[in-house]
């Protein structure tokens, strides 16, 4: 499903998340951003040509799902990968299970961003009106593309989390330990958000670009 089903999904879902992204790009007012979850919660054009999985096992799934999570806590990421592979197989229509194998790539040794990239394409699409939301799997999409060398993409992804985020402390935290993590594939896009929360007046003592990496940077 990986190597076949979520490419395609993704591909379907992109002219949707564009018009999401486009709409964040141009949000520079707080007031500007509404649009941008109002484009988010909308019933998309590609769902209505897409047939979800019926034969799924969402307990088995689950229950795969923590032991995944379990796995990669303890420093097994093999284990983990595979576990949530198999979660994901057993249902394919939850986005926590999608959106943590999406993580996972993102974390895997070499990391794999293309992938994580679909993966959180198509958890952004499957999750239906509740992307909006779903603020972290946007971010998800924006570390993936960073990664994978898309720098506007990933700009206008972590726009669109800031618009949708209830929770702007765990926001900027997440993307400050991923420049933390990958260095300098992330510094354009993640300058880029803290940016735009502060032109938009936004206050947080997570959302502050450490003095310590702007020396190192120089």
């Amino acid at each position: 499903m990986v190597a076949d089903t979520v490419p395609s999904i993704a591909a379907r879902a992109q002219p949707d998340v564009s018009r999401v992204l486009g709409l964040a790009a141009t949000a520079n007012h707080q007031s500007q951003q509404q649009a941008v979850v109002d484009a988010a919660r909308a019933r998309w054009s590609a769902e209505t040509a897409w047939t979800p999985a019926t034969d799924i096992d969402p307990i088995r799934a689950r229950r795969l799902h923590d032991d995944a999570r379990q796995a990669f806590a303890s420093g097994r990421m093999t284990d983990a990968v595979d576990i949530e592979s198999r979660a994901f197989a057993a249902n394919p229509r939850d986005p926590d299970i999608a959106s943590y194998l999406a993580f996972l790539h993102i974390r895997m040794h070499p990391v794999q961003p293309e992938t994580a990239r679909q993966l959180a394409l198509y958890t952004i699409f499957v999750s239906g009106s509740r992307r909006s939301v779903r603020s972290g799997d946007w971010g998800t999409l924006a570390i993936a593309s960073a990664l994978a060398g898309r720098d506007i993409e990933a700009t206008h992804a972590f726009f669109v989390e800031v618009a949708l985020t209830s929770n702007l402390d765990r926001t900027c935290q997440s993307a400050l330990s991923a420049y933390a993590s990958f260095g300098e594939r992330l510094r354009v896009p993640v300058q880029a958000m803290l940016d735009r929360i502060d032109s938009n007046g936004r206050v947080s003592p997570y959302c502050d670009w450490p003095s310590a990496w702007r020396t190192a940077a120089r």
